[in-house]
């Protein structure tokens, strides 16, 4: 039986972090395990576009060690914790997963059992409802019932408890990750983010986080388009992406159209349009929407500027920002509900040799999509799919190349080709 690690992750962007994840698991499972990652294309759950498209973090991952890149759908991708885990976990067993690899503020295993348990736990969610009934934001409502119970309520630890209570018969390897404050700091701080001594793999890196990557990434646009009138573009921006993620993402740029970091402003133009334009009984049945906040959302729009000004002026102690940008990418790309039908097949990003290997293994369980106009596979997932990328490539003004485009593959002699910036 071949083993198989799955990793679910949005790599948004792949950084000396996720590298060290990416060793730690390696080290933990039995020599020739695959390691795939299910990763999140072009668009993510805090409901805004990938700062790098998919192929590039997929390409980048592959090149770092990831045997296998296939993709979330977007569907689940921009979906609430525990929708996106339920449809992440699915992506895990159709790829025949035997582990589940992930990060977590909670370094028990026994304490993210008990957070798992609690989802379904009577004690739990009558706090929750009290909380929520109180006009509480479900992030708050969902810490402070957690805590009524004795767990402690970590975004990456939330995420962790709802991976194993959907990987039942999956066994689960955690890595501890630590400090979990401040986040905002650059690896030039010297802050890490998960517990051990890496030296041995990457030399003594400290790892930022992707949000203050993110973050950093965001200041420099806003810095050079008001020092000179224009942001990142072509190897610059490479460069500068290199540099503050640890990780060398300049062989990727070198096949990409993508002249620089892609944010919630790309999208001005589409929400504030789409929100305008739909009446109120469209609007109350896109995923997210309850309570008549539809109504809210299409005033707000009607004043706001852009797509921040609309999640800003919106927004209330039970719409957080996170869920209206959920919102607003849902409606964008027409999912109207939070269930949808059993995913059939596998949509390819990257992989190397062994990756290709566990590819062929499964061709005959399940359907493998390489190249989109090729794959003859009808699904309502990949209708959003072709949707998401629609909208990605007319906000980026990148051409559309989600039906011609084929996954990425690492040339034998390059397999251990992940360049680590000191």
């Amino acid at each position: 039986m071949m083993n198989v690690v799955g990793i679910i992750a949005e790599y948004n962007p792949f950084h000396a972090g996720h590298l060290y994840h990416l060793m730690e698991t390696k080290k933990r499972m039995p020599h020739g395990a695959v390691v795939v990652a299910v990763m999140s294309g072009n668009f993510v759950q805090r409901g805004e576009p990938a700062v790098i498209d998919k192929w590039s973090r997929a390409r980048v991952a592959v090149e770092c060690g990831v045997n296998l890149v296939v993709e979330l759908p977007a569907f689940y991708a921009t979906a609430a914790a525990p929708d996106f885990a339920r449809g992440a976990v699915e992506v895990l067993r159709l790829i025949g997963a035997t582990h589940i690899s992930f990060g977590s503020e909670v370094a028990s295993m026994e304490e993210l059992g008990k957070m798992s348990r609690s989802a379904v736990d009577g004690d739990y969610r009558a706090e929750l409802k009290r909380q929520l009934a109180a006009g509480r934001s479900y992030s708050a409502a969902a810490s402070i019932a957690a805590d009524s119970i004795g767990c402690i309520n970590y975004p990456n630890a939330v995420l962790a408890s709802e991976y194993l209570r959907h990987a039942e018969g999956i066994e689960p390897i955690l890595v501890h990750r630590r400090n979990t404050h401040g986040e905002e700091a650059l690896r030039e701080s010297g802050a890490g983010f998960f517990e051990g001594d890496s030296s041995a793999a990457a030399p003594n890196l400290a790892y930022s986080s992707a949000k203050a990557i993110r973050n950093a990434l965001f200041r420099g646009i806003a810095e050079r388009d008001a020092r000179a009138g224009t942001g990142f573009a072509g190897a610059g921006f490479a460069e500068t992406l290199s540099a503050i993620a640890g990780i060398d993402y300049t062989s990727a740029f070198n096949e990409s159209d993508l002249c620089g970091p892609v944010f919630l402003d790309s999208l001005d133009e589409f929400v504030l349009y789409f929100v305008r334009s739909q009446g109120a009984g469209r609007l109350s049945r896109v995923r997210g929407i309850a309570e008549g906040f539809e109504n809210r959302l299409k005033s707000a729009a009607l004043m706001a500027k852009n797509a921040g000004e609309l999640v800003a002026l919106s927004a209330t102690r039970r719409f957080t920002e996170s869920r209206i940008k959920r919102i607003l990418i849902a409606a964008l790309l027409g999912i109207e509900g939070y269930t949808a039908p059993q995913q059939t097949y596998l949509r390819v990003l990257a992989y190397d040799g062994a990756g290709r290997a566990l590819l062929a293994a499964l061709k005959k369980q399940v359907h493998i999509i390489a190249k989109r106009s090729k794959s003859g596979v009808e699904h309502p997932l990949l209708e959003v799919g072709d949707r998401a990328e629609a909208l990605y490539s007319a906000a980026t003004g990148s051409r559309y190349t989600e039906h011609s485009r084929v996954p990425y593959q690492l040339p034998l002699h390059a397999e251990d080709g992940c360049k680590i910036l000191k």
